[in-house]
């Protein structure tokens, strides 16, 4: 496009048709005058003699085979261009599938971040419930141990009555002897106070 750029300011064609006889021998060819010139190569040949105020024929048949070997120069350099155009346009057409790769790929990542900030939302509360539930089990524990001591301290005071118990069982034989005695006693004075009772 350049090289068509630098040619066509002098033949007064546009770089897109420059390019276009660039790519077509024929066109190309018939550019250096002759009894086949076609239109377009005479259009060049006409506007380069035109600029020239009527020179002489070989002369701007030179200028016209000056100007063929130019493009013919420069035809390399053109198809070069225009495969780098190519490249670049498909490289934007990738880059604009990447971008929209990223786009989807931020959303996702805003999602998961969404997501991520849920988790931890949910595991502060998890703590908090297992931080109570420890709580619960320290005073349960506590509870237990002060339930163990009343046992173990109600299980000396049982032990203590049942001692208690079986020391009187162990008096008893002698309590109902005694017993005995002192009700023949109480008999034997009831039976005295009676006989004074009839004395007097």
């Amino acid at each position: 496009r350049l090289a068509a750029y630098m040619i066509g300011s002098v033949g007064g064609l546009s770089p897109e048709e420059l390019l276009s006889h660039s790519e077509d021998p024929d066109s190309a060819g018939s550019l250096c005058g002759g009894p086949s010139m076609n239109t377009t190569a005479a259009s060049l040949c006409s506007g380069v003699g035109g600029g020239i105020g009527g020179r002489h024929h070989g002369e701007v048949s030179m200028e016209c085979f000056i100007k063929h070997q130019m493009l013919v120069i420069l035809q390399p350099f053109a198809h070069h261009v225009q495969e780098l155009d190519s490249r670049l346009n498909r490289l934007q057409d990738s880059l604009d599938i990447s971008d929209a790769g990223i786009k989807s790929l931020r959303t996702g990542l805003g999602d998961t971040n969404q997501a991520v900030l849920d988790v931890q939302s949910s595991l502060r509360s998890t703590d908090l419930k297992l931080l109570g539930l420890l709580d619960g089990l320290e005073r349960a524990d506590d509870n237990h141990e002060a339930l163990h001591r009343s046992v173990e301290s109600m299980s000396g005071w049982l032990q203590r009555v049942q001692n208690q118990v079986e020391c009187a069982a162990g008096d008893m034989p002698d309590l109902r002897r005694s017993f005995g005695e002192a009700e023949v006693r109480i008999q034997a004075l009831q039976a005295n106070l009676q006989r004074t009772d009839d004395t007097v």
